[in-house]
């Protein structure tokens, strides 16, 4: 049997963290023995826990220090891969003394739109203990192969997440005009994540005031972050406190995509998109940005529409046309379910990883 090492030094949670649990519990599912090494008491262990996928954990995971990697060469050695995958570089780091000692393939998955540092420490890295790179969009493969001369584009390839199937009428939603004492006839903007300035909320919020005391519109930012009292601040100062509100961190985001009307999505930067998916999942109407892979994922008109990443007024704009022309919500939304559920599937993603680990090992 095929022994599959998973393995992040991440504590929270994040895109990164759920493609790997997503990733080790359907390849455990086809039959794979796979194991995901991590931070004791780290967000990922926890829910790794209660979904049946096996752990190895321990506490200290000091980048080039002996002592983790004497700790990751242990649970390693004693579970005995054929493969390893990382999600960051100090797990490379950490792993790659086992990696060689083992002589087994390591994989880095790369979730994130930016290159790698040109620096000294990640060409040895990467050139001693690195021997695939998958990347989660064609414009974070780009963005390596454009700035990282010494990665090999025969050593690279493209695997879009798979998001598991659920039927949209499975999903409740929330009941954010009762909950917010909201009228019937509110129409309900939503977008989900962490409170960052990559995130691009303020230009959003900038943009909902263009048009919000126009209509009985409302915009929902689910999420939480170190941009919160910035955000805060600005609501205020554009009197939008009974229109724009912080929900912070919530663990039912399917449920709060499908309890509004509209998604909005504004990052200046995006390995993935997640929530986007989701949404177009749960046929809803999506304005994004055209920042980093969101175009390989809404396809403008015809799935959803974009516009120019920071552009407040192109962002009005699209939102209010849509406010305007409610009856195009639905077909919308329907084609992008469809395009989703191709795309996006999470049987393709886990096939494509097979194919991979087969060719690797």
């Amino acid at each position: 049997m095929t022994r599959i090492l998973f393995t992040t030094s991440v504590k929270y949670w994040g895109g990164g963290e759920r493609w790997m649990l997503d990733t080790a519990s359907g390849l455990g599912k086809r039959g794979y023995e796979v194991l995901l090494v991590c931070v004791k008491g780290s967000e990922i262990e926890k829910r790794a826990e209660t979904i049946g996928v096996p752990t190895a954990s321990f506490s200290h995971w000091g980048d080039f220090n002996p002592y983790s990697s004497m700790m990751f060469s242990r649970i390693a050695r004693k579970f005995f891969p054929d493969i390893i995958f990382a999600n960051n570089d100090k797990e490379i780091r950490i792993a790659g003394a086992t990696k060689r000692m083992l002589g087994i393939p390591l994989v880095r998955r790369r979730g994130s739109d930016l290159p790698y540092k040109n620096t000294k420490r990640a060409i040895f890295t990467y050139k001693r203990f690195v021997d695939w790179i998958v990347a989660n969009s064609v414009a974070t493969y780009n963005t390596i192969i454009h700035n990282n001369s010494w990665v090999k584009r025969g050593r690279m390839s493209v695997i879009y997440n798979g998001i598991p199937r659920f039927e949209v009428e499975d999903i409740t939603p929330v009941d954010f005009r009762g909950d917010y004492n909201l009228p019937n006839n509110a129409v309900l903007l939503g977008t989900v994540g962490m409170l960052t300035a990559r995130k691009g909320h303020a230009y959003l919020i900038e943009a909902f005031s263009r048009f919000a005391r126009r209509y009985p519109v409302y915009l929902f930012i689910v999420g939480e972050g170190k941009e919160r009292e910035n955000l805060e601040r600005l609501i205020h100062s554009l009197s939008l406190d009974r229109r724009v509100f912080l929900t912070g961190f919530r663990e039912d985001i399917l449920s709060c995509i499908k309890g509004i009307d509209i998604y909005v999505h504004p990052s200046f930067n995006e390995g993935f998109g997640y929530s986007i998916v989701e949404a177009m999942l749960l046929e809803k109407p999506v304005v994004a940005s055209d920042a980093s892979s969101i175009p390989e994922l809404v396809f403008d008109g015809v799935t959803g529409f974009l516009f120019p990443a920071g552009d407040v007024d192109a962002l009005a704009g699209k939102l209010e046309s849509l406010i305007l022309h409610p009856e195009s919500w639905a077909p919308l939304g329907v084609t992008a379910r469809l395009a989703s559920l191709k795309n996006f599937s999470y049987e393709k993603m886990l096939a494509e990883y097979e194919r991979l680990i087969l060719n690797l090992i």
